[in-house]
């Protein structure tokens, strides 16, 4: 279960939180062999494709908090100057499944993919480094080049700057702007933006899939534009 955020529920400083817990689920799925997603097909020359996120993405809520109280006060929850910047803070997640299900074939009746999606990162806990770098591209030697990611949202950018946050821990806390990364063929890049558009996803092209001599993940930071480097053995 998820206990992460549990301390602050159980015993909140915001006296009318009528929420005292976050929420637990189960999860069964079914999948078809032929459709499994491993990144066992990733290749050097394959696009990464960012989708874009406003908001913190249900990620960094601890380190948000902290930085709110640092900056705003203890009695943050009844100050109007934050009232702004909690609900930046408060902004809903975007849902994707829908629109990587109609990829991966999922409404068909013969189950053949629109386009063959090679690898899904969910930009969650650990973010670049875990969900994307150690998960998908060092076990298989690889390294990637994202040098073209969506703005951060205010919000992020404010966290950073109020609690003195590194750029590379930003990228392990944060999805920054992009909570899924996808990679595909570079044929696809046109038509995998035309159909996340139909979803109402705002995509782009953040960068390729590389081989380098020894594998690392470069980021073109948006907070401040420095490069950020995450390597094997580093989390």
């Amino acid at each position: 279960g998820e206990t992460a955020e549990l301390g602050e529920f159980v015993g909140s400083d915001n006296r009318n939180a009528t929420v005292k817990y976050l929420w637990s689920a189960v999860a069964i799925g079914i999948y078809k062999e032929t459709n499994i997603i491993t990144g066992n097909e990733l290749e050097p020359g394959m696009s990464v494709m960012a989708c874009r996120e406003h908001g913190l993405g249900c990620n960094g809520n601890s380190l948000a908090r902290k930085a709110l109280k640092e900056h705003y006060g203890w009695d943050r929850y009844f100050s109007e100057p934050a009232r702004e910047s909690i609900e930046q803070a408060a902004v809903p997640a975007i849902l994707y499944e829908t629109f990587l299900n109609h990829l991966n074939g999922w409404g068909r009746r013969d189950f053949k993919p629109h386009i063959k999606v090679k690898a899904i990162a969910h930009l969650t806990g650990g973010s670049f480094q875990s969900k994307f770098a150690d998960y998908f591209l060092f076990p298989r030697g690889l390294s990637a080049d994202l040098d073209n990611l969506w703005d951060p949202p205010k919000i992020a950018k404010n966290i950073v700057e109020w609690s003195g946050t590194s750029q590379r821990e930003a990228h392990q806390v944060f999805g920054c702007g992009q909570r899924v990364l996808a990679v595909i063929n570079n044929k696809n890049e046109s038509e995998f933006c035309s159909r996340a558009n139909t979803f109402g996803i705002e995509v782009k092209k953040a960068g390729e899939i590389t081989e380098e001599k020894e594998p690392a993940l470069r980021i073109k930071s948006k907070f401040n534009g420095e490069d950020v480097f995450f390597r094997p053995g580093e989390g």
